[in-house]
This record gives structure tokens, C-alpha cells and sequence, in this order.
């Protein structure tokens, strides 16, 4: 096992021990989920299938729609905050600076900080599903399965190199960046969380194409509910590649310019 893997592995441990003392967190999740849903179920009752043209492409009924929505748009919420999370945990501890001068490097540090924020994620997102089929009668059963695994992937590939722009945020400012609260808030408003692109103006769905979380949920829809295949789903699969291709090489370019930054000026500390 490599430094770097043994460096995650235990944060991920730490970040277990830190959670599991907190037993009814689980149940607490499952109850937030359940009251989540449960409106968005009833609501889809209210609408006639036959009338809802903009939700054909989708297999046509409201509720699994948007649970997908409301599923994967959680990686875009811990994207947004895992990584600014966990430097802002350090720095109120006091303990960044000394992170910084171990053999550790920044990104092994918000990375790791993160990673647990991601599987606990992925947990909400199977027990968004599980409640889905077990108590509001979901229909995964045309689901294509490798290519709802390739989705899974490549949505928390794309939407993760986000979080690295707001640790940096974090790093310069000392205070939590108001503008994720704000992208965050768009992005789901544009990408087809809640309802089809093809309600919205024409010229919102041209920025809705600027996110990648709009190329994630329209994978992942037609992946779990219509049973696409990856090669239907290519030119999907090429824009979410091409988002983590941008995206992550310049979110660490920008994490080592800031740490440079900071370490001229001496201010890693929360001062």
C-alpha cells in the first residue's frame, strides 16, 4: 500500500470513529430522506401522465424523476462544502499548519478530509433508492446496471473538482464562500433537478449546459429509468469526461498557488 493511500485510509478512519459515536445519525438520515420524498411522491400524484409531455423522455411519471434529481444532486452539495469543510475543521482546531509541514501534501489532506463526506453520500444515495422502490413503489427493474455504475462515477468525477475551488476560498478568506451557496443554488435550478430543461426559457437552457450536473442526472435518468446503455449514453459520458478533464487539473493548479500564496504571507493559520 502506497504513503498516500495509508494517508486516506486513515482519514477515513478518524472520520468513522468521529461519526459512529453518533448512533441515531443513520436514523436521522433515513427519517430526513423519507420527509424528503415523501411530498415530492404526493405531488407526482397531482399530475396525469398523459399530460406530461416534458417528463416523456423520462418514462413519463414525476416521482422518480425528480428522486434522481434530489439523489445525485447530493454529490453537488458535498462537493461544494466537503473540501472547504475539512480545511475549515483544521484551521479551527489549529491544526492545519501543522498538516502542512508533515510530508503530507495539500491535496492528500483536503482530498482525505473529504473522501469519508463522499461514501457517507453514497450511502443517502442508496437509501434515497432503497426507500424509493421499498416505500414509494419505484421502478428500477429496466435499469441498465454498468451503465448506472459508469454514471455514478463520472457524476462525482465531474462535480468533485468543484470543491477544491472553494478550499481555496476557504484557505484565503478564512470564512465560508458565500458564492457555493449561490453556484450550488443555480445549478440545481438549471440542471433539471426538479423539473425537465425543456420548461425552462431558452436562454437558461443554454447556461444549463455550462454545469455538468445537467449532463449527470440526464446520464443517470436515462441509465436507471429507460435502461440506456453506455454506448447510447457516449456523448454524455464525453462531456462529463471533459468536465473533469478541465476542471481538475486547474482546481489543484489553483490549490498550490493558493498554498503558495499563504505560505509568503504566513497566514495558514485561522487568524
Amino acid at each position: 500500500m502506497t504513503a498516500r493511500a495509508s494517508v486516506l485510509l486513515a482519514f477515513i478512519r478518524r472520520d468513522w470513529i468521529i461519526r459512529s459515536t453518533y448512533r441515531l445519525g443513520l436514523l436521522s438520515h433515513l427519517g430526513m430522506i423519507f420527509f424528503t420524498l415523501a411530498p415530492f411522491f404526493f405531488v407526482g400524484k397531482l399530475l396525469d401522465p398523459s399530460r406530461a409531455q416534458a417528463l416523456a423522455p423520462y418514462g413519463g411519471a414525476y416521482f422518480p424523476f425528480v428522486l434522481l434529481g434530489l439523489a445525485f444532486s447530493r454529490y453537488l452539495t458535498i462537493s461544494l462544502h466537503s473540501f472547504a469543510g475539512a480545511i475549515r475543521e483544521e484551521q479551527l482546531q489549529g491544526t492545519l499548519e501543522a498538516l502542512l509541514v508533515s510530508p503530507t501534501g495539500l491535496t492528500v489532506i483536503v482530498l482525505g478530509g473529504a473522501l469519508w463526506e463522499f461514501l457517507w453520500t453514497s450511502l443517502e444515495v442508496g437509501l434515497y433508492l432503497g426507500l424509493g422502490v421499498l416505500v414509494f413503489g419505484l421502478d428500477l427493474s429496466h435499469a441498465d446496471v454498468p451503465a448506472s455504475v459508469v454514471m455514478l462515477g463520472l457524476t462525482i468525477m465531474s462535480l468533485s473538482s468543484l470543491g477544491l475551488f472553494s478550499a481555496c476560498g476557504i484557505l484565503l478568506f478564512k470564512e465560508a464562500d458565500p458564492v457555493n451557496s449561490l453556484l450550488g443554488g443555480i445549478m440545481k435550478l438549471v440542471s433539471g433537478v426538479y423539473f425537465p430543461l425543456v420548461l425552462l426559457p431558452g436562454w437558461l437552457q443554454s447556461i444549463a449546459g455550462l454545469f455538468p450536473l445537467t449532463y449527470a442526472l440526464e446520464g443517470v435518468r436515462h441509465a436507471m429509468l429507460l435502461g440506456r446503455s453506455l454506448r447510447e449514453l457516449g456523448g454524455v459520458c464525453l462531456a462529463l469526461c471533459m468536465f473533469a478533464a478541465a476542471l481538475w487539473p486547474l482546481a489543484v493548479v489553483s490549490l498550490a498557488w493558493t498554498l503558495r500564496r499563504l505560505k509568503t504571507t504566513g497566514a495558514l493559520s485561522f487568524r
